[in-house]
């Protein structure tokens, strides 16, 4: 049997994360003691730390069935409310840290397990947006006579700093000198990268970089933590499973990109949202509901063409309300629902959310400058990254209203609009992308065309050419007299004047935005792209739906497309040409299916 000495140093090696010297003492007494409890709830922890969770919890469930009530260690407590927490189930995991507490509490030789208990509770209540100041005067009690280890000291000064950016005393993290390069450490520099407040330090890392890289500390996911600091990416940044690592990078590169927009900082915050979308059943704690909602709310702000998609990107997520909890970043929605409807001249609401801003406690707060986009002042009491971000949204206009009418035609790049006066307006991302494109070049290929509007880089022409005519005559009609269009020998040509043709230019923020779409914009943007080629399990070839699971004979695929035989045989031809389809079989018994070699692309709908 274990003796107590050896439990305690098998578990304070696994919580320093000491997998060099843990490993070999681990695999030489699970062969002495094979069915240990101690012993199984510790492999559970390490499958845990190697982000195999669903083996985790098998293991956990296994020991809870071949175990009698009284005979169960309060470890597996532990081990199964550190896995709710780690899913994001901040209830439960509260449940099971109570239930290990309420074991061990007047038992001295687990004293160590009912810190580690009272502590996780903490964490659990923090995450639910409720106070753990009880949990915390009991824990008081139960160290008055010992010395506390660092890392429970450590996790409390975390979640007091916490506490007080919520609250929005940032002058006090700013007094605090932290030491240790632990978690709280981490959460210091963390929200001196933020330029809406006062203790903005922008250079602070720059400065400690050295320290951070070279010290041995035992920082939880130390590497990642780091590169979110300093805005790198990492392979193995995409096996990390922690939700909330993941929200805070992605709030702290919102907020970069803003203050200095540039085609690299937007490449990460693309691969960062990808990343995010993979991890989208996970359940949020305030915390994280709070900063995705206001990261999300801040890009959709920026970019229309992003709005509805990051919308439906937040709903695939379990969120929590925070009500008064997290006062800062309540403050923060309430600028960004402020913004949105001063860019949708909703004079109503614009009103409404202005009041309710003003009587936020934290808006006229000397050290916080959300203020500034109400009051509409540029760099007066703020730093010069907060100033060019006020100056961002200075830069980006409400949607123009309707005006008289006069014989300009204006096309709003940014809301993929085109307004003819008076007249309701057209709009049509595709259709705003090709005016533009053609106000550069009055001839360009049918190929080039589709490949610029559409993103179909092989044109063919028995396919394509009826959306073709019906897009530049559509234009046409738009344009009146203005513009002709004409297409001849394989390209379009456009003449007429651009005189009273009106362009209101993409600020320079959203032209790097729309440089690269995430991908979890085209899975949930509400713009239906042209069908190509290629489907997901299908293939559409003119209107010809074969199934990759079926074949067909040619009369099949006659009543299928409605065409005459010659024209099926036509575009058979083409389409075998083309290596798009397959033949099985040989005269009457002939059939066609679609060809194994075709990569089929994401979700079409």
């Amino acid at each position: 049997m274990l003796t107590t000495n050896l439990k305690d140093k098998l578990w304070d090696l696994r919580q320093r994360q000491n997998l060099a010297e843990l490993m070999p003492l681990f695999s030489e007494l699970k062969l002495k003691y094979p069915h240990d409890q101690e012993l199984q709830c510790l492999e559970a922890s390490l499958e845990r730390s190697r982000g195999e969770i669903k083996k985790s919890n098998v293991s956990l469930k296994e020991i809870r069935e071949t175990s009698s009530n009284e005979a169960l260690n309060p470890r597996l407590f532990m081990e199964e409310g550190l896995n709710f927490l780690y899913l994001g189930d901040s209830y439960n995991g509260l449940e099971k840290f109570l239930a290990c507490y309420s074991l061990v509490k007047n038992k001295f030789e687990e004293k160590n397990l009912a810190m580690q208990s009272l502590i996780n509770a903490m964490i659990s209540l923090d995450n639910l947006g409720q106070s753990f100041a009880f949990t915390q005067e009991e824990f008081n009690k139960l160290t008055a006579d010992i010395e506390i280890p660092v890392a429970y000291s450590a996790t409390i000064e975390m979640l007091n700093l916490y506490k007080y950016f919520r609250n929005g005393d940032l002058a006090l993290i700013d007094s605090m000198n932290i030491t240790n390069i632990g978690q709280a450490k981490f959460f210091k520099f963390y929200q001196a990268l933020l330029p809406y407040h006062r203790f903005y330090y922008p250079h602070l890392i720059e400065n400690e970089l050295e320290n951070l890289l070279t010290s041995k500390s035992e920082l939880y996911l130390k590497s990642y933590r780091l590169r979110t600091l300093l805005k790198s990416l990492h392979p193995d940044d995409e096996s990390t499973k922690k939700i909330s690592e993941v929200i805070d990078r992605l709030y702290s590169w919102v907020w970069r990109f803003m203050s200095a927009p540039s085609d690299s900082d937007w490449s990460r915050i693309v691969m960062t949202l990808d990343q995010l979308e993979k991890l989208s059943s996970s359940q949020l704690s305030v915390d994280d509901s709070e900063k995705l909602t206001c990261a999300l709310g801040w890009l959709g702000l920026l970019d229309p063409k992003f709005a509805k998609s990051t919308e439906k990107l937040l709903s695939l997520f379990r969120t929590s309300e925070s009500g008064d909890f997290h006062k800062i970043h309540q403050l923060e929605k309430l600028v960004i629902k402020y913004l949105q409807a001063k860019l949708n001249k909703d004079e109503y609401i614009l009103s409404d959310y202005k009041n309710a801003i003003k009587a936020h406690p934290l808006y006229n707060h000397p050290d916080i400058y959300f203020r500034n986009f109400i009051e509409n002042k540029t760099g007066q009491s703020t730093n010069n990254d907060f100033a060019k971000i006020l100056e961002i949204f200075q830069e980006i206009k409400p949607t123009q209203k309707k005006t008289a009418k006069t014989s300009t035609l204006v096309i709003d790049l940014r809301y993929y609009k085109i307004q003819n006066g008076s007249d309701a307006p057209t709009i049509s991302q595709n259709m705003t992308q090709a005016l533009e494109l053609f106000s550069k070049n009055e001839s360009i290929s049918d190929g080039e065309f589709f490949s610029s509007i559409f993103g179909i880089f092989e044109f063919d022409s028995v396919i394509h050419n009826s959306k073709l005519y019906t897009i530049l005559w559509r234009l046409k009609k738009l344009c009146l007299d203005q513009l002709d269009f004409k297409v001849k020998n394989g390209r379009i040509h456009v003449s007429g004047s651009w005189k009273n043709i009106k362009f209101i230019e993409l600020p320079t923020v959203i032209k790097i935005m729309r440089s690269s779409t995430p991908g979890f914009f085209k899975n949930y943007s509400d713009s239906k792209p042209m069908a190509t080629t290629f489907k997901s399990d299908k293939i559409l070839t003119s209107e010809c739906l074969l199934s990759i699971n079926e074949s067909l004979t040619r009369s099949d695929i006659e009543k299928r497309i409605g065409k005459s035989r010659p024209t099926c045989n036509r575009l058979i031809n083409k389409w075998r040409s083309s290596g798009l389809l397959e033949i099985e079989g040989s005269g009457p018994s002939t059939r066609y299916r679609i060809s194994k070699k075709i990569e089929y692309r994401g979700k079409y709908e």
